[in-house]
């Protein structure tokens, strides 16, 4: 991979002199969906995939970028207008990065960037906090300037809250940032207390299914639901005073609750949070069908109180759930398009696969 992006990076800036070699993972998580804006747990993993980049430090002032497969190219002054601008599309990503580093005091300094990216865009992997939390990092580098991974989380959902403009918690940069091999992240959301635990399945196995249906949350209605879930929060603090966050508050509640649409929401908030725990232990007891269960019930909450899903990311599941190898499956990321993922018993994984592709697309005319 060195080699190549070496290559590619001389291509592109005409000398190879003095690069350096970064990298960051995407995430999936495995349960706890739109948990992390309403102060409850998540459980998410780092993957392989994710977002490598070639960096050369330059004395001009001027950050540079570039990415392969991508045709945008930009450039900015690091002492420059760094201001959000749609015609920047996803160039503003870095560039929000820096503003946000320039206004800590954070010194910056110019350099040439070349990104190679394993991950689709718009799946539900967390693309845009892997690309974040990649720059935040080199920059930080670059500078001379301390690189702590939980305050670089902090910074980057700063940039997607206030400058990209998605109201997002702060699991997917923080599962970039933290995430360890052959473990998942028990995150509580609230307080960033974490704990990695052990990724034990037994003979089963996570796939990562693509529905090719994207989405960008910024165009979707991820921002409808954090406000319901808001006025949720509202309403449950006169019915239950001291609740901090909806994840926090009882079932009980839901029956003083006389809107029907901020009850779903509530619901599914609470029952998320029930379901993570059940996960954890589950998979501290390698327990595959118990697991299965309970990815199934997240995404039929997901799909009927939260109403997130939509045909495509129900077709997918539906279909992995028809293969006997599945024990379960449930969407994956924020909703809308993107990803799935499925628990299947590996001497299936190629039936699976086969079968599962089929079914979704002769039903949807997608390919996954």
């Amino acid at each position: 991979m060195k080699d190549f992006l070496a290559v590619k990076f001389k291509s592109e800036y005409g000398t190879d002199d003095g690069i350096r070699f970064f990298h960051a993972p995407g995430r999936v998580n495995l349960i706890g969906e739109h948990l992390d804006y309403n102060g409850g747990h998540v459980l998410p993993a780092a993957i392989s995939l994710g977002i490598s980049a070639a960096v050369r430090p330059n004395d001009s002032g001027i950050l540079r970028f570039a990415s392969l497969g991508m045709e945008e190219r930009g450039k900015f002054s690091v002492s420059g207008n760094l201001d959000f601008k749609e015609s920047d599309a996803w160039l503003n990503f870095p560039k929000g990065v820096a503003k946000m580093l320039r206004g800590k005091g954070v010194t910056l300094h110019g350099g040439d960037f070349l990104f190679m990216s394993t991950l689709p865009v718009g799946s539900g992997l967390s693309s845009s906090a892997c690309i974040e939390v990649l720059v935040d990092y080199i920059l930080r580098t670059l500078g001379n300037a301390p690189t702590d991974r939980v305050q670089i989380a902090l910074e980057c959902k700063k940039v997607e809250n206030e400058y990209i403009g998605v109201n997002c918690g702060i699991m997917d940069q923080y599962a970039v940032a933290n995430g360890k091999k052959d473990h998942a992240m028990l995150l509580d959301c609230g307080t960033l207390a974490c704990e990695h635990i052990p990724v034990q399945t037994g003979d089963y196995r996570f796939i990562i299914m693509n529905s090719n249906k994207k989405r960008t949350l910024a165009e979707s209605d991820f921002n409808v639901r954090f406000k319901e879930c808001e006025e949720g929060l509202f309403l449950v603090k006169q019915i239950a005073p001291g609740t901090e966050q909806l994840a926090s508050a009882s079932l009980d509640v839901l029956q003083h609750i006389t809107d029907e649409n901020l009850k779903k929401r509530i619901r599914h908030v609470i029952t998320e949070e029930a379901r993570v725990r059940k996960t954890t232990g589950a998979l501290a007891n390698g327990d595959a069908e118990a697991i299965g269960q309970l990815l199934n019930e997240s995404h039929f909450s997901l799909r009927d109180d939260y109403e997130v899903t939509g045909h495509a990311l129900d077709s997918l599941t539906n279909a992995a759930r028809n293969h006997p190898a599945c024990t379960g499956a449930r969407m994956t990321g924020a909703g809308f398009g993107g990803c799935c993922i499925a628990l299947v018993h590996k001497d299936g994984i190629e039936d699976f696969m086969e079968k599962t592709e089929l079914a979704y697309h002769l039903d949807t005319g997608l390919k996954a």
